[in-house]
């Protein structure tokens, strides 16, 4: 069986999509014999490295590149199972397996940008001088969608296989229990974070409000500023995971509103699917493989609370029988965002990766 070293900026599952993934898919990958090794910038199971230094939720340390050298001649990986979150080690340690001649298969989780525009100048300029050529060192490139591929410029025009391997979703989800006592939209996530849009979301729940006044917006996640947002319910971090499934199923509609495309999945919209309720989210990003415009749910344009509001208010009135083809639609999403499957293919990319060892 392969040995795997696991190589991703953060790897603490409780960080957000991209560290549940790696989570799921190893700890998979160990119970079918697989030996894996994980290296990040919080440093490792056995591996240590020298703790970077930090520039917004990035990092390096010019240690880097003899540690991993290190590393490598240590542990005689047959393929780097790295991932592309935001910059630092793994565009070390892509480098430093070009030098080795191990291969990499690289999980492509976003391109490196945010609403601001200094972050996408920072993200434009990484990506120029270093991130394009971290992309092409790659032997293989895992990406959620073609959707986002296509949405992405940075992979859009990349002479690279892709295998397209989505994220998956607990099967809890699909037992959520409905309660419909009041009417309320749903916001899973960070709503201090502003590429995830709530700021916008809040502006149509207003909106919204002055037709229905009744219909509530609550969130789960951080309560962080919630003091900025009046009468909105936060919940605050929901741990329980029939909780959070109650909490879908129970919903109007689920929103994502983001508005980077650094969205590259939207994993509450899968989650709310499964758990049988309808969805809006902004048209950017990867966001669309997911909602099947007036099957599932809607699109609106990101940041753009009007457009929001509308996308939001059709559901609403046609809550019913959008829970009909999401109900007719269950078994279907099971199968797609199932972690088990997810790791076959996940296996399957390694295998083919290493199966040259390191002649690759």
């Amino acid at each position: 069986m392969l040995t795997i070293l696991v190589v991703s900026q953060y790897i603490s599952s409780h960080m957000g999509g991209a560290e549940r993934y790696i989570h799921e898919v190893t700890s998979r990958l160990e119970k079918r014999g697989m030996k894996v090794h994980f290296l990040s910038a919080e440093g490792g199971d056995d591996l240590k490295i020298s703790s970077p230094f930090r520039l917004l939720s990035s990092g390096f340390h010019p240690l880097w590149p003899k540690q991993v050298d290190d590393i490598l001649n240590k542990i005689q990986p047959d393929v780097i199972f790295a991932h592309f979150t935001v910059p630092g080690i793994t565009d070390v340690a892509i480098r430093r397996a070009n030098k080795h001649n191990v291969p990499v298969c690289l999980a492509y989780h976003s391109d490196v940008t945010g609403p601001q525009w200094y972050r996408k100048v920072l993200g434009n300029c990484y990506y120029r001088f270093i991130g394009k050529s971290t992309l092409r060192l790659a032997s293989r490139i895992l990406v959620c969608s073609r959707k986002y591929q296509q949405a992405s410029p940075w992979l859009l025009l990349l002479d690279k296989p892709f295998d397209y391997v989505s994220y998956g979703v607990d099967p809890i989800m699909a037992f959520g229990r409905r309660e419909t006592i009041t009417p309320y939209l749903f916001f899973a996530g960070k709503p201090d974070v502003k590429s995830k849009g709530f700021d916008v979301l809040y502006k149509a729940w207003l909106e919204l409000r002055k037709s229905c006044p009744g219909l509530e917006l609550k969130v789960a996640g951080d309560s962080a500023g919630s003091d900025r947002y009046p009468h909105a319910r936060f919940l605050g971090r929901v741990d329980s995971r029939q909780k959070l499934a109650d909490l879908y199923a129970s919903a109007g509609v689920t929103v994502l509103p983001s508005t980077s495309r650094a969205e590259s999945f939207g994993m509450v919209l899968a989650e709310s699917l499964v758990a049988g309720t309808p969805v809006v989210g902004s048209d950017i990003g990867g966001i669309a493989a997911i909602v099947d415009e007036g099957f599932n749910g809607h699109l609106a344009r990101p940041g753009d609370a009007e457009s929001l509001a509308q996308a939001i208010s059709k559901v609403l009135r046609s809550e019913e029988g959008l829970r009909d083809n999401i109900r007719m639609s269950r078994d279907k999403y099971l199968e797609i965002y199932n972690w088990d499957r997810i790791a076959d293919q996940v296996e399957a990319g390694l295998v083919m990766c290493g199966e040259g060892g390191r002649s690759v």
